[in-house]
């Protein structure tokens, strides 16, 4: 039996046949393509899609494999588990999203500690995807969070670009012990040694933080959570924000007023990184430090 849902597509005004990846469906080998830059792996459906989920969270990372997304896909499953859904099961090769939409809703009540589309990347491209999609996450834990719509952790030269969010972003963060740092963003919740680029954020972020006296560092943001270089160049920085623009909410309240938490239109915390060309006509509020565009700049450039 197929099911389709049909998903409007805000890029094109219309609508757009989309496969249902529900609690029922079941991962299928894709048959078409090499895995080349010429010859991608086509993920032609939702089981498709279920493969590489399942395949990338054993364990196979795909470095230098290419991928390409070339239908609609419409997310209705009780839990989403990502791509890459641990710091060490990484997604590490190139996945095309052909311009294609991801619509329904990425729900998780699991608490994992990278969580998107994507959870975590390495030496990733990851480009042409729109997700039109409510996130919906209530989260309990001591350690750490990266949650983006895109992706949850992009790290090690990963380049996000030509992505987008469209959606409503809701994180409920029950912090019971422990100092937790915790970043959130409708694009990427932390692009370490990585690059943002050509992304935009039209949904809204609304983030509820309840630590009772435990101190939490933290970054919420449009685009990104916490852009940052582990070592920074000038002239080479390797992790930078550029040409994008978050038009929607984002909305931090948080139980301990005395937590550390940074609110930016575009970005939480730049820190040892680059920025330029970047816009945020989005309303902003709560968080200890607020920006317009970052919530905190430290040894940066912006332009």
């Amino acid at each position: 039996i197929y099911t389709a849902t049909l998903d409007y597509n805000d890029n094109s005004a219309e609508y757009n046949k989309s496969d249902e990846f529900s609690n029922t469906t079941d991962a299928a080998l894709w048959t078409d393509g090499s895995g080349d830059a010429n010859d991608p792996f086509l993920i032609n459906s939702a089981a498709h899609l279920k493969q590489l989920v399942t395949n990338v969270n054993a364990g196979t990372n795909y470095e230098g494999k290419y991928f390409k997304l070339t239908t609609d896909i419409h997310v209705t499953a009780d839990e989403w588990t990502p791509i890459g859904n641990t710091a060490s099961t990484t997604f590490n090769g190139t996945f095309d999203g052909g311009g294609h939409t991801i619509g329904g809703e990425l729900k998780t009540a699991s608490s994992p500690k990278q969580f998107g589309f994507f959870g975590s990347a390495a030496g990733a491209k990851i480009h042409n995807i729109n997700l039109v999609a409510d996130i919906t996450a209530d989260i309990t834990g001591t350690v750490y969070f990266l949650y983006g719509g895109i992706i949850g952790l992009a790290d090690n030269s990963t380049i996000v670009s030509s992505c987008s969010y469209s959606g409503l972003m809701k994180i409920g963060i029950n912090v019971v012990s422990g100092e937790p740092y915790i970043y959130i963003a409708k694009i990427c919740g932390q692009n370490q040694d990585s690059k943002i680029e050509h992304c935009d954020a039209n949904g809204d972020l609304k983030v509820q933080l309840n630590s009772g006296g435990i101190n939490i560092n933290s970054g919420f943001g449009g685009i990104t959570g916490y852009c940052n270089s582990t070592t920074y160049s000038a002239e080479n920085p390797r992790a930078a924000i550029y040409k994008s623009i978050n038009s929607g909410i984002v909305d931090f309240q948080n139980s301990n007023e005395t937590n550390v938490a940074f609110v930016g239109g575009i970005v939480g915390r730049l820190h040892q990184a680059f920025m330029s060309y970047c816009k945020n006509v989005g309303e902003l509020a709560g968080g200890k430090y607020l920006g317009g565009l970052i919530g905190s700049c430290y040894k940066s450039e912006v332009h």
